[in-house]
């Protein structure tokens, strides 16, 4: 008798369904600190993000999971809320190198820190 797939789903078929419940049910304010939004992001990424993350440069990976990534990230964090200032304020003094000054330019310094997390150790030569 074989197992029932749907008892035991792969990883990625739970991460799915982990993104569909934060995108349908956003938190209700957005964290105010950097270190809080980067987690909630963590838990936003599927294996083929972490795969764009790892195998291209920072440009790249921005721009390709902008729309994906990125939506979730502004979706789940409710970046588009006016409450996201005080988040705003932390990461500019987080990540000064590119202040959050908006939902895009937010979840752009956030996709920043997971390529930085998944690209530590790497040799830059």
């Amino acid at each position: 008798m074989c197992c029932d797939d749907r008892l035991n789903p792969p990883a990625e078929a739970v991460v799915r369904a982990v993104r569909l419940i934060v995108m349908n049910h956003p938190i209700s304010s957005p964290p105010s600190r950097f270190e809080d939004a980067l987690a909630l992001a963590r838990q936003l990424l599927t294996e083929e993000d972490a795969v764009a993350l790892r195998s291209k440069s920072l440009e790249e990976a921005i721009w390709t999971l902008h729309v994906t990534l990125g939506h979730q990230i502004r979706s789940a964090l409710g970046l588009w809320n006016d409450d996201a200032t005080g988040l705003f304020h932390d990461m500019t003094l987080e990540v000064p190198a590119g202040p959050a000054l908006d939902a895009d330019s937010a979840s752009s310094a956030l996709i920043s820190a997971l390529w930085q997390e998944a690209n530590v150790g790497k040799d830059s030569s």
